[in-house]
């Protein structure tokens, strides 16, 4: 912010300086970068879409956030909750998350810009953000068991040998 000096004239007086009186600040710049949560997402799972939006300028924006974002790709989503309105600061940032659960696999992109005004009603639109994963197929698990030997008698060792498959792309975890 820059400080001007100011004289005032009141009426029926002389002029009287003011040193410092006048504080100009630059408007709100908004700008968003996007992220995704957790990198690896299968159908049925829930992730999050991070917009980071910072205030650049010098004066607070106010009702800042971002846009429904929009959902390009094969993949699909479905919003379960979307962040509030926040006012920032100049020089200041704040995180909007939105919930998602996926439901179709495939390459999704989302994108969303944020929007705020200033105090005095002016808009201002961030850049647009975007972030992108492949939503995998959910991991399906079969099992195949065998003994050895083979009949057993009454008293004797056995070992039990447990086979573990994966048809789909996704990892199966502490199986």
């Amino acid at each position: 912010p820059a400080l001007y000096d100011v004289t005032v004239t009141a009426p029926g007086g002389g002029p009287a300086p003011l040193p410092g009186g006048l504080r100009v600040l630059s408007p709100p710049s908004l700008a968003a970068s996007a992220a995704m949560m957790p990198n690896s997402i299968s159908a049925g799972e829930d992730f999050t879409l991070v917009i980071s939006v910072q205030n650049g300028g010098d004066d607070t924006a106010l009702g800042v956030t971002p846009a429904t974002p929009t959902a390009t790709g094969a993949g699909a989503a479905t919003l379960v909750d979307a962040p509030a309105p926040a006012d920032l600061a100049g020089g200041a940032s704040a995180d909007f998350a939105f919930h998602y659960h996926a439901v179709t696999p495939g390459d999704l992109t989302l994108a969303a810009a944020a929007a705020g005004a200033d105090g005095g009603g002016h808009p201002f639109t961030s850049n647009v953000a975007s972030a992108s994963t492949t939503i995998e197929t959910a991991p399906v698990l079969s099992a195949s068991a065998t003994a050895t030997p083979a009949p057993v008698s009454v008293g004797q060792t056995i070992t039990l040998t447990l086979t573990v498959a994966n048809a789909r792309q996704s990892t199966a975890s502490a199986v």
